[in-house]
């Protein structure tokens, strides 16, 4: 698993989803986003690869539950 900046994914999601900046937290539940929708799902996919180098899944996403679990999908190896 490779080291992530928590603030610098925080930062690029919050870009990738249209979020204020500093509404979106570590742990905290997608439900509970108000911009997570499927387009949300786009942009992260977009943010993975373009910041990180990670081609993630859409189906692996499905599993997702909260934001550590998507930073879970870019830091994996």
């Amino acid at each position: 698993m490779r080291d992530l900046n928590v603030q610098e994914f925080l930062t690029h999601l919050e870009i990738a989803l249209d979020a204020d900046p500093g509404s979106i937290k570590a742990g905290q539940p997608l439900s509970a986003i108000p911009t997570w929708d499927s387009l949300a799902v786009m942009g992260f996919l977009s943010m993975a690869d373009a910041k990180y180098g990670r081609r993630v899944s859409p189906a692996g996403i499905r599993h997702c539950k909260n934001v550590d679990d998507l930073m879970r999908l870019v830091a994996c190896d």
